[in-house]
């Protein structure tokens, strides 16, 4: 690690823990929104409903 890491490590892994994995209700609101007229920008993108687990 260099000097930077090292000083802010330890308070990314304090302060960024991400959540639980979501629910049924809100993985379907994100499916909504996809489907909905305000998604029609958003294609060809992967979206991880992970809960913030896949930016670790």
């Amino acid at each position: 690690m260099n000097g930077a890491t090292q000083r802010f490590a330890p308070d990314i892994a304090t302060n960024s823990k991400p959540s639980s994995m979501p629910s049924t209700t809100q993985n379907s609101r994100t499916n909504t929104f996809l489907l909905s007229v305000d998604g029609t920008n958003i294609n060809g993108a992967i979206l991880a409903s992970d809960g913030g687990w896949s930016a670790l």
